[in-house]
């Protein structure tokens, strides 16, 4: 409803509409939970879930974004019917379903089978490629509750992945400049971060390939969606590309062991469902500033 309310003055005010992708969806993004079903059904706000049937019964519009996807055919008025889609579920329900986006049952399939078999080792082959081993660059495997959440500890086992940008597709040195002014202590201390190199795990030995496969597709979902934005808002072809054309997508399998005790009685312990999620966050100075125990927020 939050989104519903922001998405009608947005339409009159479209400039306020990259300042509100670079510094406010990126904190109330839903989370997906379900399986996922066959290409072309639901993918709910940028990760996939349910089956059509889920979406009839809780009554979420769903958005076709085929027509903007890389490489589909220029069709004018199956864009123009995909924007009109998403214009009339950011007005009124504010949530929705993503169909078209061509991530298959088997990807999908593959995708939790190789998270499910890397946290089934066991833990000193887990630890090979440990966060703790290089925890300025954010990635790597993160034992029980070492992450922290609103100063609680989570109840998950995860790894995390960013992308691997070069010093040419991220410039550090820009966020020296306004609005961000960043000092030059700051950017070295975030290099690390926004230029490390990610921990794969040597087993199941197709895990890298697997993840960065679909990764990559959701890169694709999520540009297509900020273009049919740009159409829904009645702006020009490519308009948001700056927010986008320089990325530092992040993206976490984590799993969440059954635990003896409950969310009533764990003290100390964030509960979350659990999920096999990726997390997208444009270059932007609140994006690389996350608040979190590892990397505190800067000064900007």
């Amino acid at each position: 409803h939050a989104f519903a309310a922001l998405w009608g003055p947005l339409r009159d005010r479209p400039g306020a509409m990259a300042c509100m992708l670079a510094r406010g969806l990126r904190h109330s993004a839903p989370r997906a939970s379900r399986r996922l079903g066959a290409s072309g059904r639901p993918l709910y706000a940028g990760a996939a879930v349910g089956a059509r049937a889920a979406a009839a019964s809780l009554s979420l519009p769903v958005v076709d974004i085929a027509p903007f996807m890389d490489g589909a055919p220029a069709d004018a008025a199956a864009r123009a019917r995909s924007a009109r889609a998403l214009d009339a579920a950011c007005q009124d329900a504010g949530f929705f379903y993503l169909v078209g986006h061509g991530a298959s049952e088997g990807e999908i399939l593959d995708l939790h089978r190789v998270a499910k078999e890397f946290f089934a080792l066991p833990t000193a082959r887990k630890e090979a490629i440990a966060l703790s081993s290089q925890p300025a660059s954010g990635r790597g495997y993160q034992r029980l509750g070492e992450n922290v959440t609103q100063g609680r500890r989570d109840w998950h086992e995860a790894i995390d992945f960013y992308a691997e940008p070069t010093e040419r597709e991220v410039d550090l040195q820009a966020l020296s400049n306004p609005p961000a002014s960043a000092a030059a202590v700051e950017l070295e201390r975030l290099r690390p971060f926004v230029h490390g190199r990610n921990l794969w795990p040597e087993s199941p030995r197709d895990f890298h390939g697997v993840t960065s496969a679909h990764f990559a597709r959701m890169a694709g979902v999520g540009r297509a969606l900020m273009e049919c934005m740009a159409s829904a808002l009645e702006l020009p072809q490519g308009h948001f590309g700056p927010l986008v054309d320089r990325t530092l997508p992040p993206a976490a399998a984590p799993w969440m062991p059954p635990a003896a005790s409950t969310p009533t009685t764990a003290a100390g312990r964030s509960w979350h469902r659990t999920t096999l999620q990726a997390r997208w966050r444009r270059e932007c100075p609140t994006a690389l500033g996350r608040r979190s125990s590892r990397f505190p927020a800067p000064s900007w």
